[in-house]
């Protein structure tokens, strides 16, 4: 290994690689590998590995095109480093109530334990759901020839709220009203079938006039739109305006 320290031009002239972003003054450390590689201080400021003692990457990533960079910390600061990840290895096991060599069988229990609640928790979200579209028959109106459902329904996410509004308009027809609290938020979807759009029905303009009666907006296609909502208080009350609202619009 050869180091020298050259003037910048002269240095470029050599075929020393500069990496990019870098910035250099007039004056450059080269270190050359013989037939390996020429930088711009781009090797070792030590004369051997025992200057260094204890070394340990902590970091690894792209600087550039074609060129990768590693970060590491070496003598006392390898030390300090790896006694602090001894540190968080012991405070995470406290928290886990296992042994540091256990951690990892620990956290692939508590993955399947968190995936069996997860799936236990979709199969009540879908009877919940059956629970709902099965009792919305005496909840129906029909306003000039036109079947309307208007209701407050549970739902954990809007996916679950538009597969709700699915299966409900699929079921009653004409058009759907759903609204759902979540989050301390008010979801709102309006659905319409073709036959009721052509009747006049216009999800987007429903949707939006009963949002904006809680506190909120939104809008969409004839056939469905959502909109969201702040005021949960009024949210009943809102719901109590939309047969009204689509009786307007209906020919």
């Amino acid at each position: 290994m050869e180091i020298e320290e050259l003037p910048i031009e002269e240095a470029k002239k050599k075929g020393a690689m500069a990496l990019f972003g870098e910035k250099y003054g007039k004056i450059v450390r080269v270190v050359t590998v013989p037939g390996f590689s020429m930088e711009f201080c781009g090797g070792s400021h030590v004369n051997n590995t025992a200057q260094i003692g204890m070394f340990k990457i902590v970091s690894e990533g792209s600087s550039g095109a074609g060129v990768r960079r590693i970060e590491a910390v070496t003598g006392h600061g390898a030390v300090e480093h790896i006694n602090h990840m001894e540190a968080m290895m012991k405070d995470l096991a406290a928290s886990l109530k296992c042994r540091c060599c256990d951690i990892p069988d620990r956290l692939e229990a508590l993955h399947c334990e968190l995936k069996a609640v997860q799936k236990k928790s979709e199969e009540l979200t879908q009877e919940i759901a059956k629970a709902q579209v099965s009792n919305v028959a005496d909840q129906v109106k029909e306003i000039k020839g036109v079947p309307v459902l208007v209701q407050k329904v549970q739902a954990d996410s809007v996916d679950a709220l538009r597969n709700l509004g699915d299966q409900m308009r699929d079921k009653v027809g004409g058009v759907v009203v759903l609204a759902a609290v979540m989050g301390g938020k008010v979801s709102i979807l309006t659905m319409a079938t073709k036959d009721a759009v052509a009747k006049g029905a216009h999800s987007g303009n429903i949707v939006k006039a009963v949002a904006k009666l809680c506190g909120g907006g939104g809008g969409g296609r004839p056939d469905m739109a959502q909109a969201g909502a702040k005021d949960v208080s009024k949210v009943d009350a809102a719901l109590a305006e939309a047969a009204a609202i689509i009786e307007a619009m209906l020919k």
